[in-house]
Order: structure tokens, then C-alpha cells, then sequence
């Protein structure tokens, strides 16, 4: 019993922790919810034998406004929640994303690898892609991949993530597809 009262704080700072995290995953706005909209789709993924733990993101800002508003986030193996690839082939798992945008003029502003108990990867500073968003119609905005560049681990243990690659492809016929497929699911709440 004196164990348990003792860890008592160390387990509450850790819930603390944990659920701030889960509440600043909330705070980003999944899909534009004005009456006028447009789509953005993206197919994004992970080369074969990549890291399948991060969480990979991108990040979107409407040129507009002076910070980032909206994200693509891909979860392929966690304990809590995790995506399921749309596409699985011998060279690649990726999954087809899809988001309600205003019409406008935005950008990518960077995407990250957030890799447990070893940090956060960032892209480069001056990495940016731009797109427009235009009233009911759909932008698609390419297939990317995060390939893991690994390094051996200390004292031997097993490799462990030393950086990411971004490799960008068209999306093709199958991966525009199924972004028309969830774009017809996206609901949007009315006011």
C-alpha cells in the first residue's frame, strides 16, 4: 500500500500529460463547416519497412490567416487508435485522406514525424506547397510517402528512426477514387 500511495503523483502527472495531449489533438478542426466549401484530398503513407509507430502529419494554413488551422494525421500502429491503410502493396501502405475546406488559397505549411521516446522529425523551415481550394470542386494534392532512414540502436538494441524521407507521387486513378468515395461520407454539422 505504501508503493501505491508513493507512485500516486508520478501516475497523476502522467494522466495530466496524457490527456492534454488528447485535448490538443481535438483542438484542430477536422473539416471547414461554412455553407460554401471545396475538398482537398491527399493519398499519404509510409514506404515499405518504415516506421509504422509515428504520427505522421501535415500541417495546412489558409495563406490568409497567420497560423496553421487544419492537418492530415496518419496513426498506423498505437494502442489506442490507429488508421487503416486504404491501399497495402508490397512497396508501400497508404492511406487516402480527405478534408471540407473553405474556398481559398492555402498551403503546406510542413509535416512532422512524431517518433515515441525519440522526438519529433520536422520538415525543413522553407517547406511549403501551395494549392487552392474552390467551391465544390475537389484538389488533389498528390501522394506522399515518409520513408525511415534507420540507425543502429545503443549497445546493439534494434534500429531505431535517425530521420524521414518525404517522396512525393501523383495520386492515381485508384487513390482519386476512393478520395470521391470518403468525400461523399464526410458529414458536416449545421448550425
Amino acid at each position: 500500500m505504501d508503493l501505491i500511495m508513493r507512485a500516486l503523483p508520478s501516475f497523476a502527472i502522467i494522466a495530466i500529460i496524457f490527456l492534454s495531449g488528447c485535448a490538443a489533438m481535438q483542438s484542430t478542426p477536422q473539416h471547414y463547416t461554412g455553407t460554401q466549401g471545396g475538398y482537398a484530398s491527399i493519398a499519404m503513407g509510409i514506404t515499405k519497412n518504415s516506421a509504422r509507430s509515428p504520427l505522421y502529419r501535415f500541417y495546412i494554413k489558409e495563406k490568409s490567416e497567420p497560423r496553421q488551422k487544419y492537418q492530415f494525421a496518419l496513426l498506423l500502429d498505437n494502442a489506442f487508435n490507429q488508421d487503416t491503410p486504404d491501399i497495402i502493396t508490397d512497396e508501400k501502405e497508404v492511406l487516402i485522406m480527405a478534408k471540407r475546406l473553405k474556398p481559398g488559397q492555402y498551403s503546406i505549411i510542413g509535416w512532422e514525424a512524431s517518433v515515441n521516446g525519440l522526438g519529433v522529425f520536422h520538415s525543413r523551415s522553407d517547406f511549403n506547397i501551395d494549392f487552392e481550394i474552390q467551391e465544390g470542386e475537389t484538389t488533389f494534392l498528390n501522394q506522399f510517402l515518409f520513408h525511415t532512414i534507420w540507425e543502429e540502436g545503443m549497445f546493439g538494441l534494434a534500429q531505431r528512426p535517425a530521420n524521414f524521407l518525404l517522396l512525393k507521387g501523383d495520386m492515381n486513378n485508384e487513390d482519386k477514387t476512393i478520395a470521391k468515395n470518403k468525400i461523399e461520407r464526410i458529414t458536416i454539422p449545421r448550425g
